[in-house]
């Protein structure tokens, strides 16, 4: 219960348990081994020697193979543990993180339970056994959340928390072993612009940006960690596009009970300014998200300080970002910025689709920009380099 509280109320995080086939004798031996790390205490390392590297050495102990984590590419994640043990895999369930299980619900009530559930949160009618098990089971999501992670607790509350329903924790788990790591992420594709033509190239050591389809998460993210883009023109010239060391970006939640705020904040390299010159670049942004079941948007104000250029060292950047799932992997998207320096401006608009197709995500990108760079148009194709 408490790792429930922490991962999947608190961060809101999904649960995902796979069971594995192994024998009573080698659980028993697993066990003791176990009990004697009752007092181990181990160094963090967040991209070696982490969280799935020592889940990895406790399961070549129980499968008796010699601990080797160094046979997972770096860096070493959860994915590339289950991937490792997909074979030893007999049955996989999903705890779904508890806003994410509510909108689910919410958007499955008929119109006498929504309005009986919105008779609760507006009217303040107390909980009863005449609410159906769909609404007891959200209000008992919400008053949990709200208790847990800001404290605040409903007058209703003992009854929303032990509420006589039918509930059903368990769903079946669309994260499979074998699904892309989202780690060492190779670009290849093609662009024009009315000064060059050429090639471009990409590559991200870990994470996942705003073109991935992520209709089934409760907020769209940008989290990424190390990716250079270049561009190799017609004329051989090889040109640094954008470097991250880190790029972070939370956008829009799609539960109803969730808080809509939005953040960003974003370490680098990249060309957004009117002389298309490389600066580095520190930002922090806030805002706030406004959804529907298919569509967001989310508006963020941020805060900026890059080398010099024509817009000058300090800057504010108001932004917009619309997202529409026409279809599940289908993704299609438009992002606008202004940026307003002490001496200049520069606008930049961008317009996406994106498609999975098996293991590969296919972009099509047209951006607009106050740059000497002006319009550009782009299609690449992202796939893991280690994908197994």
């Amino acid at each position: 219960m408490g790792i429930r509280n922490l991962y999947n109320l608190e961060e809101q995080r999904d649960l995902n348990f796979y069971e594995l086939d192994l024998g009573q004798e080698r659980i028993k031996f697993l066990i003791y081994h176990l009990y004697e790390l009752r007092k181990a205490r181990y160094g963090y390392y967040f991209l070696t020697e982490n969280c799935a590297y020592q889940i990895a050495a406790i399961l070549e102990i129980a499968y008796g193979v010699s601990v080797d984590g160094y046979k997972y590419n770096f860096p070493i994640i959860p994915m590339d543990i289950l991937n490792a043990y997909k074979d030893n895999i007999t049955n996989q369930f999903l705890l779904e993180a508890t806003l994410r299980r509510s909108q689910v619900l919410i958007e499955g009530m008929s119109k006498y339970e929504l309005s009986s559930y919105k008779a609760v949160q507006r009217d303040g009618i107390e909980v009863n056994e005449e609410l159906s098990d769909n609404v007891k089971e959200v209000l008992n999501i919400e008053g949990e959340y709200q208790s847990q992670r800001f404290g605040n607790i409903s007058k209703d509350y003992n009854k929303t928390i032990d509420p006589n329903f039918s509930q059903a924790l368990c769903a079946t788990s669309i994260l499979s072993p074998s699904a892309n790591n989202g780690k060492h992420l190779l670009n290849l594709g093609a662009y024009k612009d009315h000064e060059s033509k050429g090639v471009l190239l990409g590559y991200r050591l870990l994470g996942r940006d705003i073109y991935d389809p992520q209709l089934y998460k409760i907020q769209e993210s940008n989290v990424v960690f190390i990716e250079a883009q270049l561009k190799l023109m017609e004329s051989g010239k090889l040109q640094v596009q954008q470097f991250d060391l880190f790029r972070i970006k939370s956008l829009l939640n799609r539960g109803s009970l969730a808080s809509s705020k939005a953040w960003s904040v974003n370490l680098g390299v990249n060309r957004l300014n009117k002389n298309n010159k490389a600066v580095g670049d520190f930002s922090m942004a806030l805002g706030r998200g406004y959804d529907s079941k298919r569509a967001g948007v989310c508006c963020l104000g941020t805060l900026g300080i890059q080398n010099k250029v024509q817009e000058g060292r300090l800057y504010l950047m108001p932004s917009v970002d619309m997202i529409f799932y026409p279809f599940d992997k289908v993704k299609i998207g438009l992002l606008a910025m202004k940026k307003y320096g002490l001496h200049d401006s520069y606008g930049e608009v961008n317009v996406f689709v994106s498609k999975v197709v098996k293991k590969y995500l296919m972009i099509a990108d047209y951006s607009a920009s106050e740059g000497i760079s002006g319009n550009s148009l782009s299609l690449t194709v992202r796939t893991g380099l280690f994908n197994r």
